[in-house]
């Protein structure tokens, strides 16, 4: 099923698309900038609102590698493959956290068709964040 086919069945309001996509052009803007390696949190909106970010600035994680969060509200699996790059492949990250489906499944879609998109994100991570060696 093509994105165009997921969004049909999601039927989402315009102001919903036109956050999602200010947010996927904020995080175009905010990925020229960042170091890679570091940690990356994607998904829907039970990612986009964890509010890592302000842990990481508030409080002492012991963490070495900064957490990128990278989750965009009401996105499917389909929504997620077509922007991997703005979510995930321009941060060039050591590890990835993927929560994402339950659009998915909220909207109706097809669960063969969900499976197999979220087998194709894991296909693109295995294929384009080989390991390698940051400093």
């Amino acid at each position: 099923m093509t994105l165009k086919n997921t969004k049909a069945l999601t039927n989402l309001h315009p102001e919903i698309k036109q956050f999602q996509e200010k947010l996927w052009a904020q995080y175009s803007d905010e990925n020229r900038t960042a170091k890679p390696g570091q940690i990356v949190f994607v998904g829907s909106s039970l990612m986009e609102i964890f509010p890592i970010e302000k842990m990481q600035a508030e409080q002492n994680l012991g963490l070495s590698k900064h957490i990128y969060n990278r989750g965009v509200r009401a996105t499917t699996t389909a929504d997620l493959l077509a922007h991997m790059d703005d979510q995930i492949f321009d941060l060039a990250p050591s590890k990835i956290f993927i929560n994402i489906g339950s659009n998915d499944i909220g909207f109706g879609v097809p669960e063969a068709t969900f499976l197999a998109n979220y087998s194709e994100i894991l296909s693109q991570i295995k294929l384009s964040c080989q390991p390698r060696k940051f400093t």
